[in-house]
């Protein structure tokens, strides 16, 4: 494979890295480091540095800083790998504030088990950036190929090269120019990380720091110039540790590994050492690491800084995979092809029309005779099937005719439930049968829209109860129409008359 770059970059510096794989072994040819100034973008100072090395083809692997991105841990429901993608597009919707559809998504699973709910840790990109890479790239003749996120890229390389126990947690501290990344592994698997900015330490006119410690001063080697404040750091790694803890049911930070070297950030991790009471170690991101001739003697001013960029290209050259990749994100798995199913279909087509044009040949007579049967069944199925059709059309409008049947004696028997007792009323007649469609249009209703009509006539002490008894009779299924009544005082005591028809509606009846 031919030679890739690599860079990240910080607030007021930028890292590149060149290197290439050589039978098994990677081999980094350049590293260099590029302070960024205020006024230009990232990108296009970067571009110029390139072009002055002259690194203006090929492709190019980016390490967008921590600060630059959106990250958010969520849960989801039960659900395998493949329908992650989806899932998380959409919970992502909810959960970051400023994500669209023209933003750069992409996750890492905390977990493998399909059978329970899924954490995952999502991080989004806006396009403008993305954009301005882009282009930056394309105008010194790059190709972007990755887009990952920094601290993944630093825990990559570590992992690599010191491997550490399945349920061991460590925190990386990557310490740059003016910030710190703080990265928190499990295994080989990120579960927490943060950015902090930190000032350089200010010595005092007798070359002393404030107390970092429990009253103590760093040492003397914690008050270089390229380090950060002792006692901002020590915090910093404090509030990590506890937010660690409390996201993770109380889960503690095993060992802490910075990235650097010995010689000058050994007497630094002494003193974290001494202060946090933990395991500190230092890591040199360019361990277990061929190096070209041009680095063997002239190695950048602070190597420790290189992690990410020797993690990326380590991990594409090795082919071992980026965990969060912004410009491949993780997407549902395609269909499977078609392709060799369809091949197969068209041999197996082809056998068969080879085979029936052969024994169309042979036995013509026979199929033709067999043929001549198989219409005449076809002629009697179907004469069976047209009476059986009218047969059931007919079934069918007599169930019709059913739904709406009324049941006289339960229609008498809410009649004897609404009519008053005989102290109040009498009921002289009572006429029940079909509604005709002359009286149907005469009360100008919906045609087909009654099944039935009950005609009353009688008496009752006072209109109020002829009113009662209405209402009553006016219920589901039962509208009483054109009610009448006057006064006989030659019937007393029941001095009111009354007539009304109340019509029966059918189950299936419009409103």
């Amino acid at each position: 494979m031919s030679h890739l770059l690599a860079f990240d970059w910080s607030q007021t510096e930028a890292r590149v890295a060149t290197a290439s794989l050589r039978g098994r072994r990677v081999v980094v040819e350049q590293a260099f480091s590029l302070p960024l100034e205020a006024g230009a973008t990232v990108a296009e100072q970067i571009g110029v540095a390139l072009a002055e090395k002259g690194l203006t083809r090929g492709d190019a692997l980016v390490a967008a800083p921590r600060t630059s991105i959106e990250v958010r841990q969520f849960q989801l429901p039960a659900a395998p790998d493949e329908e992650l993608p989806e899932m998380v597009r959409f919970q992502a919707m909810r959960e970051f504030s400023e994500l669209g559809d023209d933003w750069r998504l992409d996750y890492v699973p905390m977990d493998n088990d399909p059978t329970g709910p899924r954490t995952v840790l999502a991080a989004a990109i806006g396009p403008e950036p993305i954009g301005r890479l882009e282009a930056a790239c394309e105008a010194r003749g790059l190709k972007a190929r990755r887009l990952v996120l920094r601290p993944y890229s630093a825990a990559a390389l570590l992992a690599r090269s010191r491997p550490g126990r399945p349920d061991e947690v460590r925190l990386l501290i990557d310490l740059l120019a003016d910030e710190a990344e703080l990265t928190v592994v499990l295994g080989q698997t990120v579960i927490f990380l943060r950015a902090a900015r930190l000032s350089t330490l200010s010595r005092e006119a007798n070359g002393t720091a404030e107390v970092g410690c429990e009253g103590d001063p760093p040492p003397a080697a914690c008050n270089a110039a390229d380090l950060p404040d002792f006692k901002a750091l020590v915090a910093e790694i404090r509030r990590t540790l506890a937010a660690v803890q409390n996201q993770w049911g109380g889960r503690k930070v095993d060992s802490i590994v910075f990235y650097g070297q010995q010689i000058s950030h050994g007497e630094l991790a002494r003193s974290i050492e001494h202060c946090l009471h933990m395991p500190v170690t230092v890591f040199d991101p360019f361990e277990g690491l061929t190096l070209g001739r041009a680095l063997q003697g002239a190695r950048p001013e602070h190597p420790g800084r290189f992690g990410a960029v020797l993690g990326m290209l380590a991990a594409e050259l090795e082919q071992t995979g980026h965990a969060v990749d912004f410009l491949n994100p993780r997407r549902p798995p395609k269909p499977p092809s078609q392709r060799k199913r369809f091949l197969w279909a068209g041999v197996a087509a082809a056998v068969l029309v080879v085979g029936w044009i052969v024994y169309a040949r042979v036995e013509r007579a026979l199929l033709a005779s067999e043929v001549q049967a198989l219409q005449q069944r076809l002629s009697e199925v179907s004469s069976a099937a047209e009476h059986a059709d009218k047969v059931l059309a007919k079934a069918a409008e007599i169930a019709k005719w059913a739904d709406g049947e009324v049941v006289w004696l339960d229609q008498l028997r809410s009649l004897s439930e609404a009519i008053p007792p005989a102290e109040d009323a009498i009921l002289g007649q009572v006429t029940i049968g079909p509604l005709q469609d002359a009286t149907v249009r005469k009360m100008n209703l919906p045609p087909g829209a009654f099944a039935g009509k009950m005609e009353l006539k009688g008496a009752v002490r006072k209109a109020d109860v002829a009113g009662a008894m209405e209402k009553k009779l006016q219920s589901e299924g039962r509208r009483v129409v054109a009610p009448k009544g006057h006064t006989d005082e030659a019937a007393r005591p029941y001095v009111w008359r009354f007539e009304n028809m109340t019509v029966i509606v059918p189950k299936e009846a419009p409103p």
